[in-house]
């Protein structure tokens, strides 16, 4: 446990660059929907896990080059995995707040279960679903990245 800390620790600078980076992606896809007028298929969204897979990939690709272990890099996957999500999040309540409300309205009418959604009940539903995709994300791709080797 102490060498996953330390090396996490050590790697924090990697997790905010591939999360923000991943984050921004979504961020940049959610704009791009906004301007083709796409942004009310919410179905859609789904593709935001291939954006959190090319994210995760760049990142495992890059921790298990350097020979980190199964587990460190697992836990740095789903570090990575949150602070995509929490800032996909921070934008999104920025946008239905101050920069488009109608949406908001949007989601609330046509959504199920919309009606019953406040905003903070959107932003944590948001934060689970990502989680829930990085999790998952991490653990496939990890499959493909785990070392067969064993270290004595």
């Amino acid at each position: 446990m102490y060498y996953i800390t330390r090396h996490l620790i050590m790697n924090n600078k990697l997790i905010y660059k591939y999360g923000i980076g991943t984050g921004l992606a979504i961020i940049l896809y959610f704009i791009v929907m906004k301007f083709t007028g796409l942004i009310k298929i919410t179905e859609l969204r789904y593709l935001n896990l291939f954006i959190i897979m090319g994210g995760l990939y760049s990142y495992l690709k890059k921790t298990t080059k350097e020979g980190v272990d199964y587990l460190t890099a697992f836990s740095g996957g789903i570090y990575v995995s949150v602070v995509a999500v929490i800032t996909f999040v921070l934008f999104f309540m920025i946008y239905i707040d101050i920069i488009d409300p109608a949406f908001y309205d949007y989601i609330k009418e046509n959504e199920p279960f919309g009606n019953s959604l406040d905003k903070t009940a959107l932003g944590f539903m948001l934060i689970i679903e990502g989680l829930c995709s990085g999790f998952i994300l991490t653990f496939v791709l990890m499959q493909y990245f785990k070392s067969y080797s064993y270290k004595h």
